[in-house]
């Protein structure tokens, strides 16, 4: 192989996308029964080395310049992390300000040698559907020292930490994880990594659709049983506190008053809020409820820091202030107002 290959430039959620296969092969610590990619597998974790790394990249750079790119999409016929080139190739797209979106198996992600890099992307898309070591082991049949216990924990581990939008793609195969019991661990692994966002599918490359297909209907079943599973560990992430903080009537009563005027009962209207506030949850520095966040969040209970960071990044709003722009944005769509 002499450098990367690439695709067309094509449209996806809205933006144009560029995707790379930044392998020199096929790379990989897995041997999946249903890979799509054809040829001889080198499977191993060890990095894949590419030849021309330097012309490589300066192509790569020239597209990126030349081309109105919104998104690169790093999807190799492999494992990307495994590139010799994957923290180079980030580093450039970065610097040309472009989005990232990377396909993994997801066994790597929480590795000291990738996290760091992988923690400048986007989004990651990581494959997540047998159930026990057993099949985890027929199917995906990864290096031998791998367990499918190890890759839940480095997924979870991963994501407590991980500052982008984490993608699950569950793919349900005809008897080996299309069963109840099976479906219901694939809930407390959704539970557990608290993923973003999570894709159901089915197989319909042709080679291998007659023997692990499941039917549409039990394939719409199972996306509603973890779309659901997906919005009750959201719900855990943001407990209900003990005190009404959001949309608190106090609060809005003394916002009301400051924009009529009224300021002296607007400040009272607010010490109210905070009394109360600081009755229920003391102070910051002790209170336990006021953050939304979950207890495993590495940020829980310390706003400064975490609006710092967000500020930092600007990607997005701290998780307690993103319920202020989603009532935000329903009122202005179903009344047109600003």
């Amino acid at each position: 192989m002499d450098g990367f290959k690439y695709s067309s430039i094509y449209p996806y959620r809205g933006k144009k996308v560029l995707e790379i296969d930044i392998l020199p092969g096929k790379f990989c610590n897995y041997d999946c029964v249903i890979c799509p990619y054809e040829g001889t597998l080198n499977k191993q974790e060890d990095k894949a080395i590419l030849g021309s790394v330097d012309s490589s990249l300066q192509e790569l750079n020239w597209k990126l310049a030349e081309s109105d790119v919104d998104e690169v999409f790093l999807n190799s016929q492999g494992e990307a992390l495994l590139s010799n080139c994957f923290d180079p190739v980030v580093d450039l797209i970065k610097r040309h300000g472009i989005a990232i979106r990377l396909m993994s198996n997801g066994y790597l992600l929480n590795s000291r040698d990738y996290r760091d890099t992988v923690n400048r992307i986007d989004e990651v898309v990581a494959e997540v559907d047998m159930t026990t070591e057993s099949t985890f082991h027929e199917i995906k049949r990864p290096l031998e020292h791998y367990s499918l216990e190890k890759f839940i924990k480095n997924l979870s581990e991963f994501q407590k930490q991980y500052p982008g939008k984490l993608s699950l793609d569950i793919g349900i195969l005809k008897g080996y994880n299309g069963d109840d019991a099976s479906v219901d661990r694939l809930v407390s692994f959704v539970k557990e990594i608290k993923p973003d966002e999570i894709s159901v599918y089915r197989s319909e490359n042709k080679k291998f659709r007659e023997r692990f297909a499941i039917s549409s209907e039990r394939l719409a079943e199972i996306d509603k049983i973890l779309n659901e599973a997906l919005k009750e560990s959201r719900d855990e992430n943001f407990p209900e506190p003990s005190m009404t903080i959001d949309g608190n009537e106090t609060a809005a009563s003394a916002f009301e008053a400051f924009r009529k005027g009224d300021r002296r009962e607007a400040l009272k209207l607010q010490e109210e809020f905070l009394d109360e506030f600081n009755d229920n949850y003391g102070t910051p520095e002790e209170g336990d409820g006021y953050c939304p966040l979950s207890s495993e969040s590495p940020f829980r209970n310390r706003c400064r820091e975490c609006i710092a960071y967000h500020r930092g990044h600007m990607r997005q709003l701290p998780a307690c202030m993103q319920p202020i722009i989603d009532r935000r944005l329903k009122h202005i769509v179903s009344s047109g107002s600003e």
